[in-house]
């Protein structure tokens, strides 16, 4: 896959939810960050124009090591993120 690395939008409404929902849910807001599922998401935004993305998930300490690891009370965290955002969007 030939695709160019994503770069997410700062005025996009659904980052705007997310980041919203993460600071009602757990008190404070998300720590943008750069990571390698920027590759993944470009190819959804290549091959579906227009698609808003917000890409959250759990601490992974030592990444693409052998002693790569979740951080498990962050895995809990974003999975009530994901639930309170689901429901906003519904």
């Amino acid at each position: 896959m030939d695709t160019a690395a994503w770069v997410e939008r700062p005025d996009a409404p659904l980052l705007s939810l997310t980041s919203a929902t993460f600071r009602d849910v757990l008190g404070f807001a998300p720590k943008p960050v750069a990571m390698h599922f920027v590759l993944e998401a470009a190819y959804y935004v290549e091959k579906y124009p227009g698609v808003e993305i917000a890409s959250i998930g759990p601490r992974i300490v030592e990444p693409h090591s052998t002693s790569e690891r979740v951080d498990l009370d962050t895995a809990a965290d974003i999975w009530r993120v994901t639930i309170a955002l689901l429901s906003r969007l519904a």
